[in-house]
């Protein structure tokens, strides 16, 4: 349980003024999204030392309803890196497990895309460490 307490999670202060407000729409495509929030809980042992962290967001809503797909984006390269053009993972769900390495630092990000293809635009980043 101790490598529990290790896994640090830090929702950056500067992503959490957007987030709070319930309102997310930079792009004008009428999705209204939130973004990621701090995921609970810790990590779970996984194949070869790794460990396995659960990002979660709520649910993106539109006018037109709709199903949301939701795009993944990571780096390892800083906050505010992560390339916007090109998702790592991408889902239907409203969590995503992902694989973090003991000491490494990633910052993700997600975004709701519609059906037609139209995506929130919203930055609201995590950062997660590796226990």
């Amino acid at each position: 349980m101790k490598w529990i307490s290790r896994l640090v999670l830090v929702l950056l202060a500067t992503a959490c003024i957007p987030a709070c407000s319930g309102q997310n729409n930079p792009s004008g495509t009428g999705i209204t999204f939130s973004g990621l929030q701090a995921p609970s809980g810790g990590a779970t042992p996984g194949a070869g030392g790794s460990q396995m962290a659960t990002l979660f967001w709520g649910p993106a809503v539109e006018s037109n309803g709709g199903g949301f797909t939701y795009l993944i984006f990571e780096t390892q390269l800083g906050s505010g890196q992560e390339n916007l053009s090109s998702p790592t993972f991408s889902t239907t769900a409203l969590t995503m497990p992902v694989t973090v390495a003991t000491g490494v630092h990633y910052w993700f990000i997600v975004q709701a895309q519609d059906a037609i293809g139209n995506v929130d635009g919203n930055t609201n980043e995590i950062e997660v460490i590796g226990p």
